[in-house]
């Protein structure tokens, strides 16, 4: 008798930019850490993912504020919900939360607060992060990815900030990650985080863009 092959009920998407170092950084950092993780965890899963490259446009803002129309194409080529991660991150354990997070939910993301991140003791602030997102996939996600997109295009403001403005007006039903889901290598300035996970980080984002994107250019 034939046994089914189980698989992960995920499929991790995320994009590049032609003709930079980052169609490199895709494959060096995400794409093995897939591989290493379905091969070295307890529950040896095969996990499906996409990887879209863009056009380069010379401008990291610019590039960035694609990511909604990305996870927009990802989601209607898929049945799945989506896990949409950062190009220049780091699976370091099978993220077993993805399986278990209930369809009643529409988004998944971290909210950084920054009173324990950054040590600003009278700070109320917690900063929405868009490096690692669990998007269902349900029409309310879908219009509010074709906003998200319109809106990252028109204004000057980073696409992770655009989403946080919108989240209320979708009225979408929020699981909120835990910081070992998208725990950030260093600080801004490149000491070492002050809140430390210790082995228990899941999603490793190094934040490579503090380099890469004062070095794009635009395509000749």
């Amino acid at each position: 008798m034939d046994v089914e092959k189980k698989v992960s009920n995920f499929t991790i998407g995320s994009f590049c930019t032609e003709m930079t170092n980052y169609q490199t950084i895709v494959k060096e950092y995400l794409i093995k850490s897939i591989a290493k993780v379905e091969k070295d965890t307890e529950y040896k899963l095969p996990i499906p993912y996409i990887i879209k490259t863009i056009e380069n446009t010379g401008n990291w803002k610019d590039n960035v504020a694609k990511k909604p129309r990305v996870i927009l194409d990802i989601l209607y080529e898929i049945k799945t919900p989506l896990v949409f991660l950062d190009a220049d991150c780091k699976i370091e354990q099978y993220p077993i939360l993805f399986d278990q997070i209930d369809s009643s939910y529409d988004i998944a993301f971290h909210m950084l607060d920054w009173s324990t991140w950054y040590g600003y003791k009278d700070s109320t602030v917690k900063e929405l992060l868009s490096g690692t997102l669990w998007l269902n996939n349900n029409d309310k996600i879908k219009e509010l990815c074709k906003e998200w997109y319109s809106e990252s295009l028109k204004q000057s403001i980073w696409e992770q900030r655009v989403l946080s403005s919108l989240i209320n007006k979708y009225n979408v039903k929020v699981f909120e990650l835990p910081l070992e889901y998208c725990y950030i290598d260093s600080l801004p300035n490149g000491n070492v985080p002050l809140v430390k996970c210790d082995n228990a980080v899941v999603i490793r984002h190094f934040n490579l863009s503090r380099v890469m994107k004062k070095l794009l250019k635009r395509r000749r």
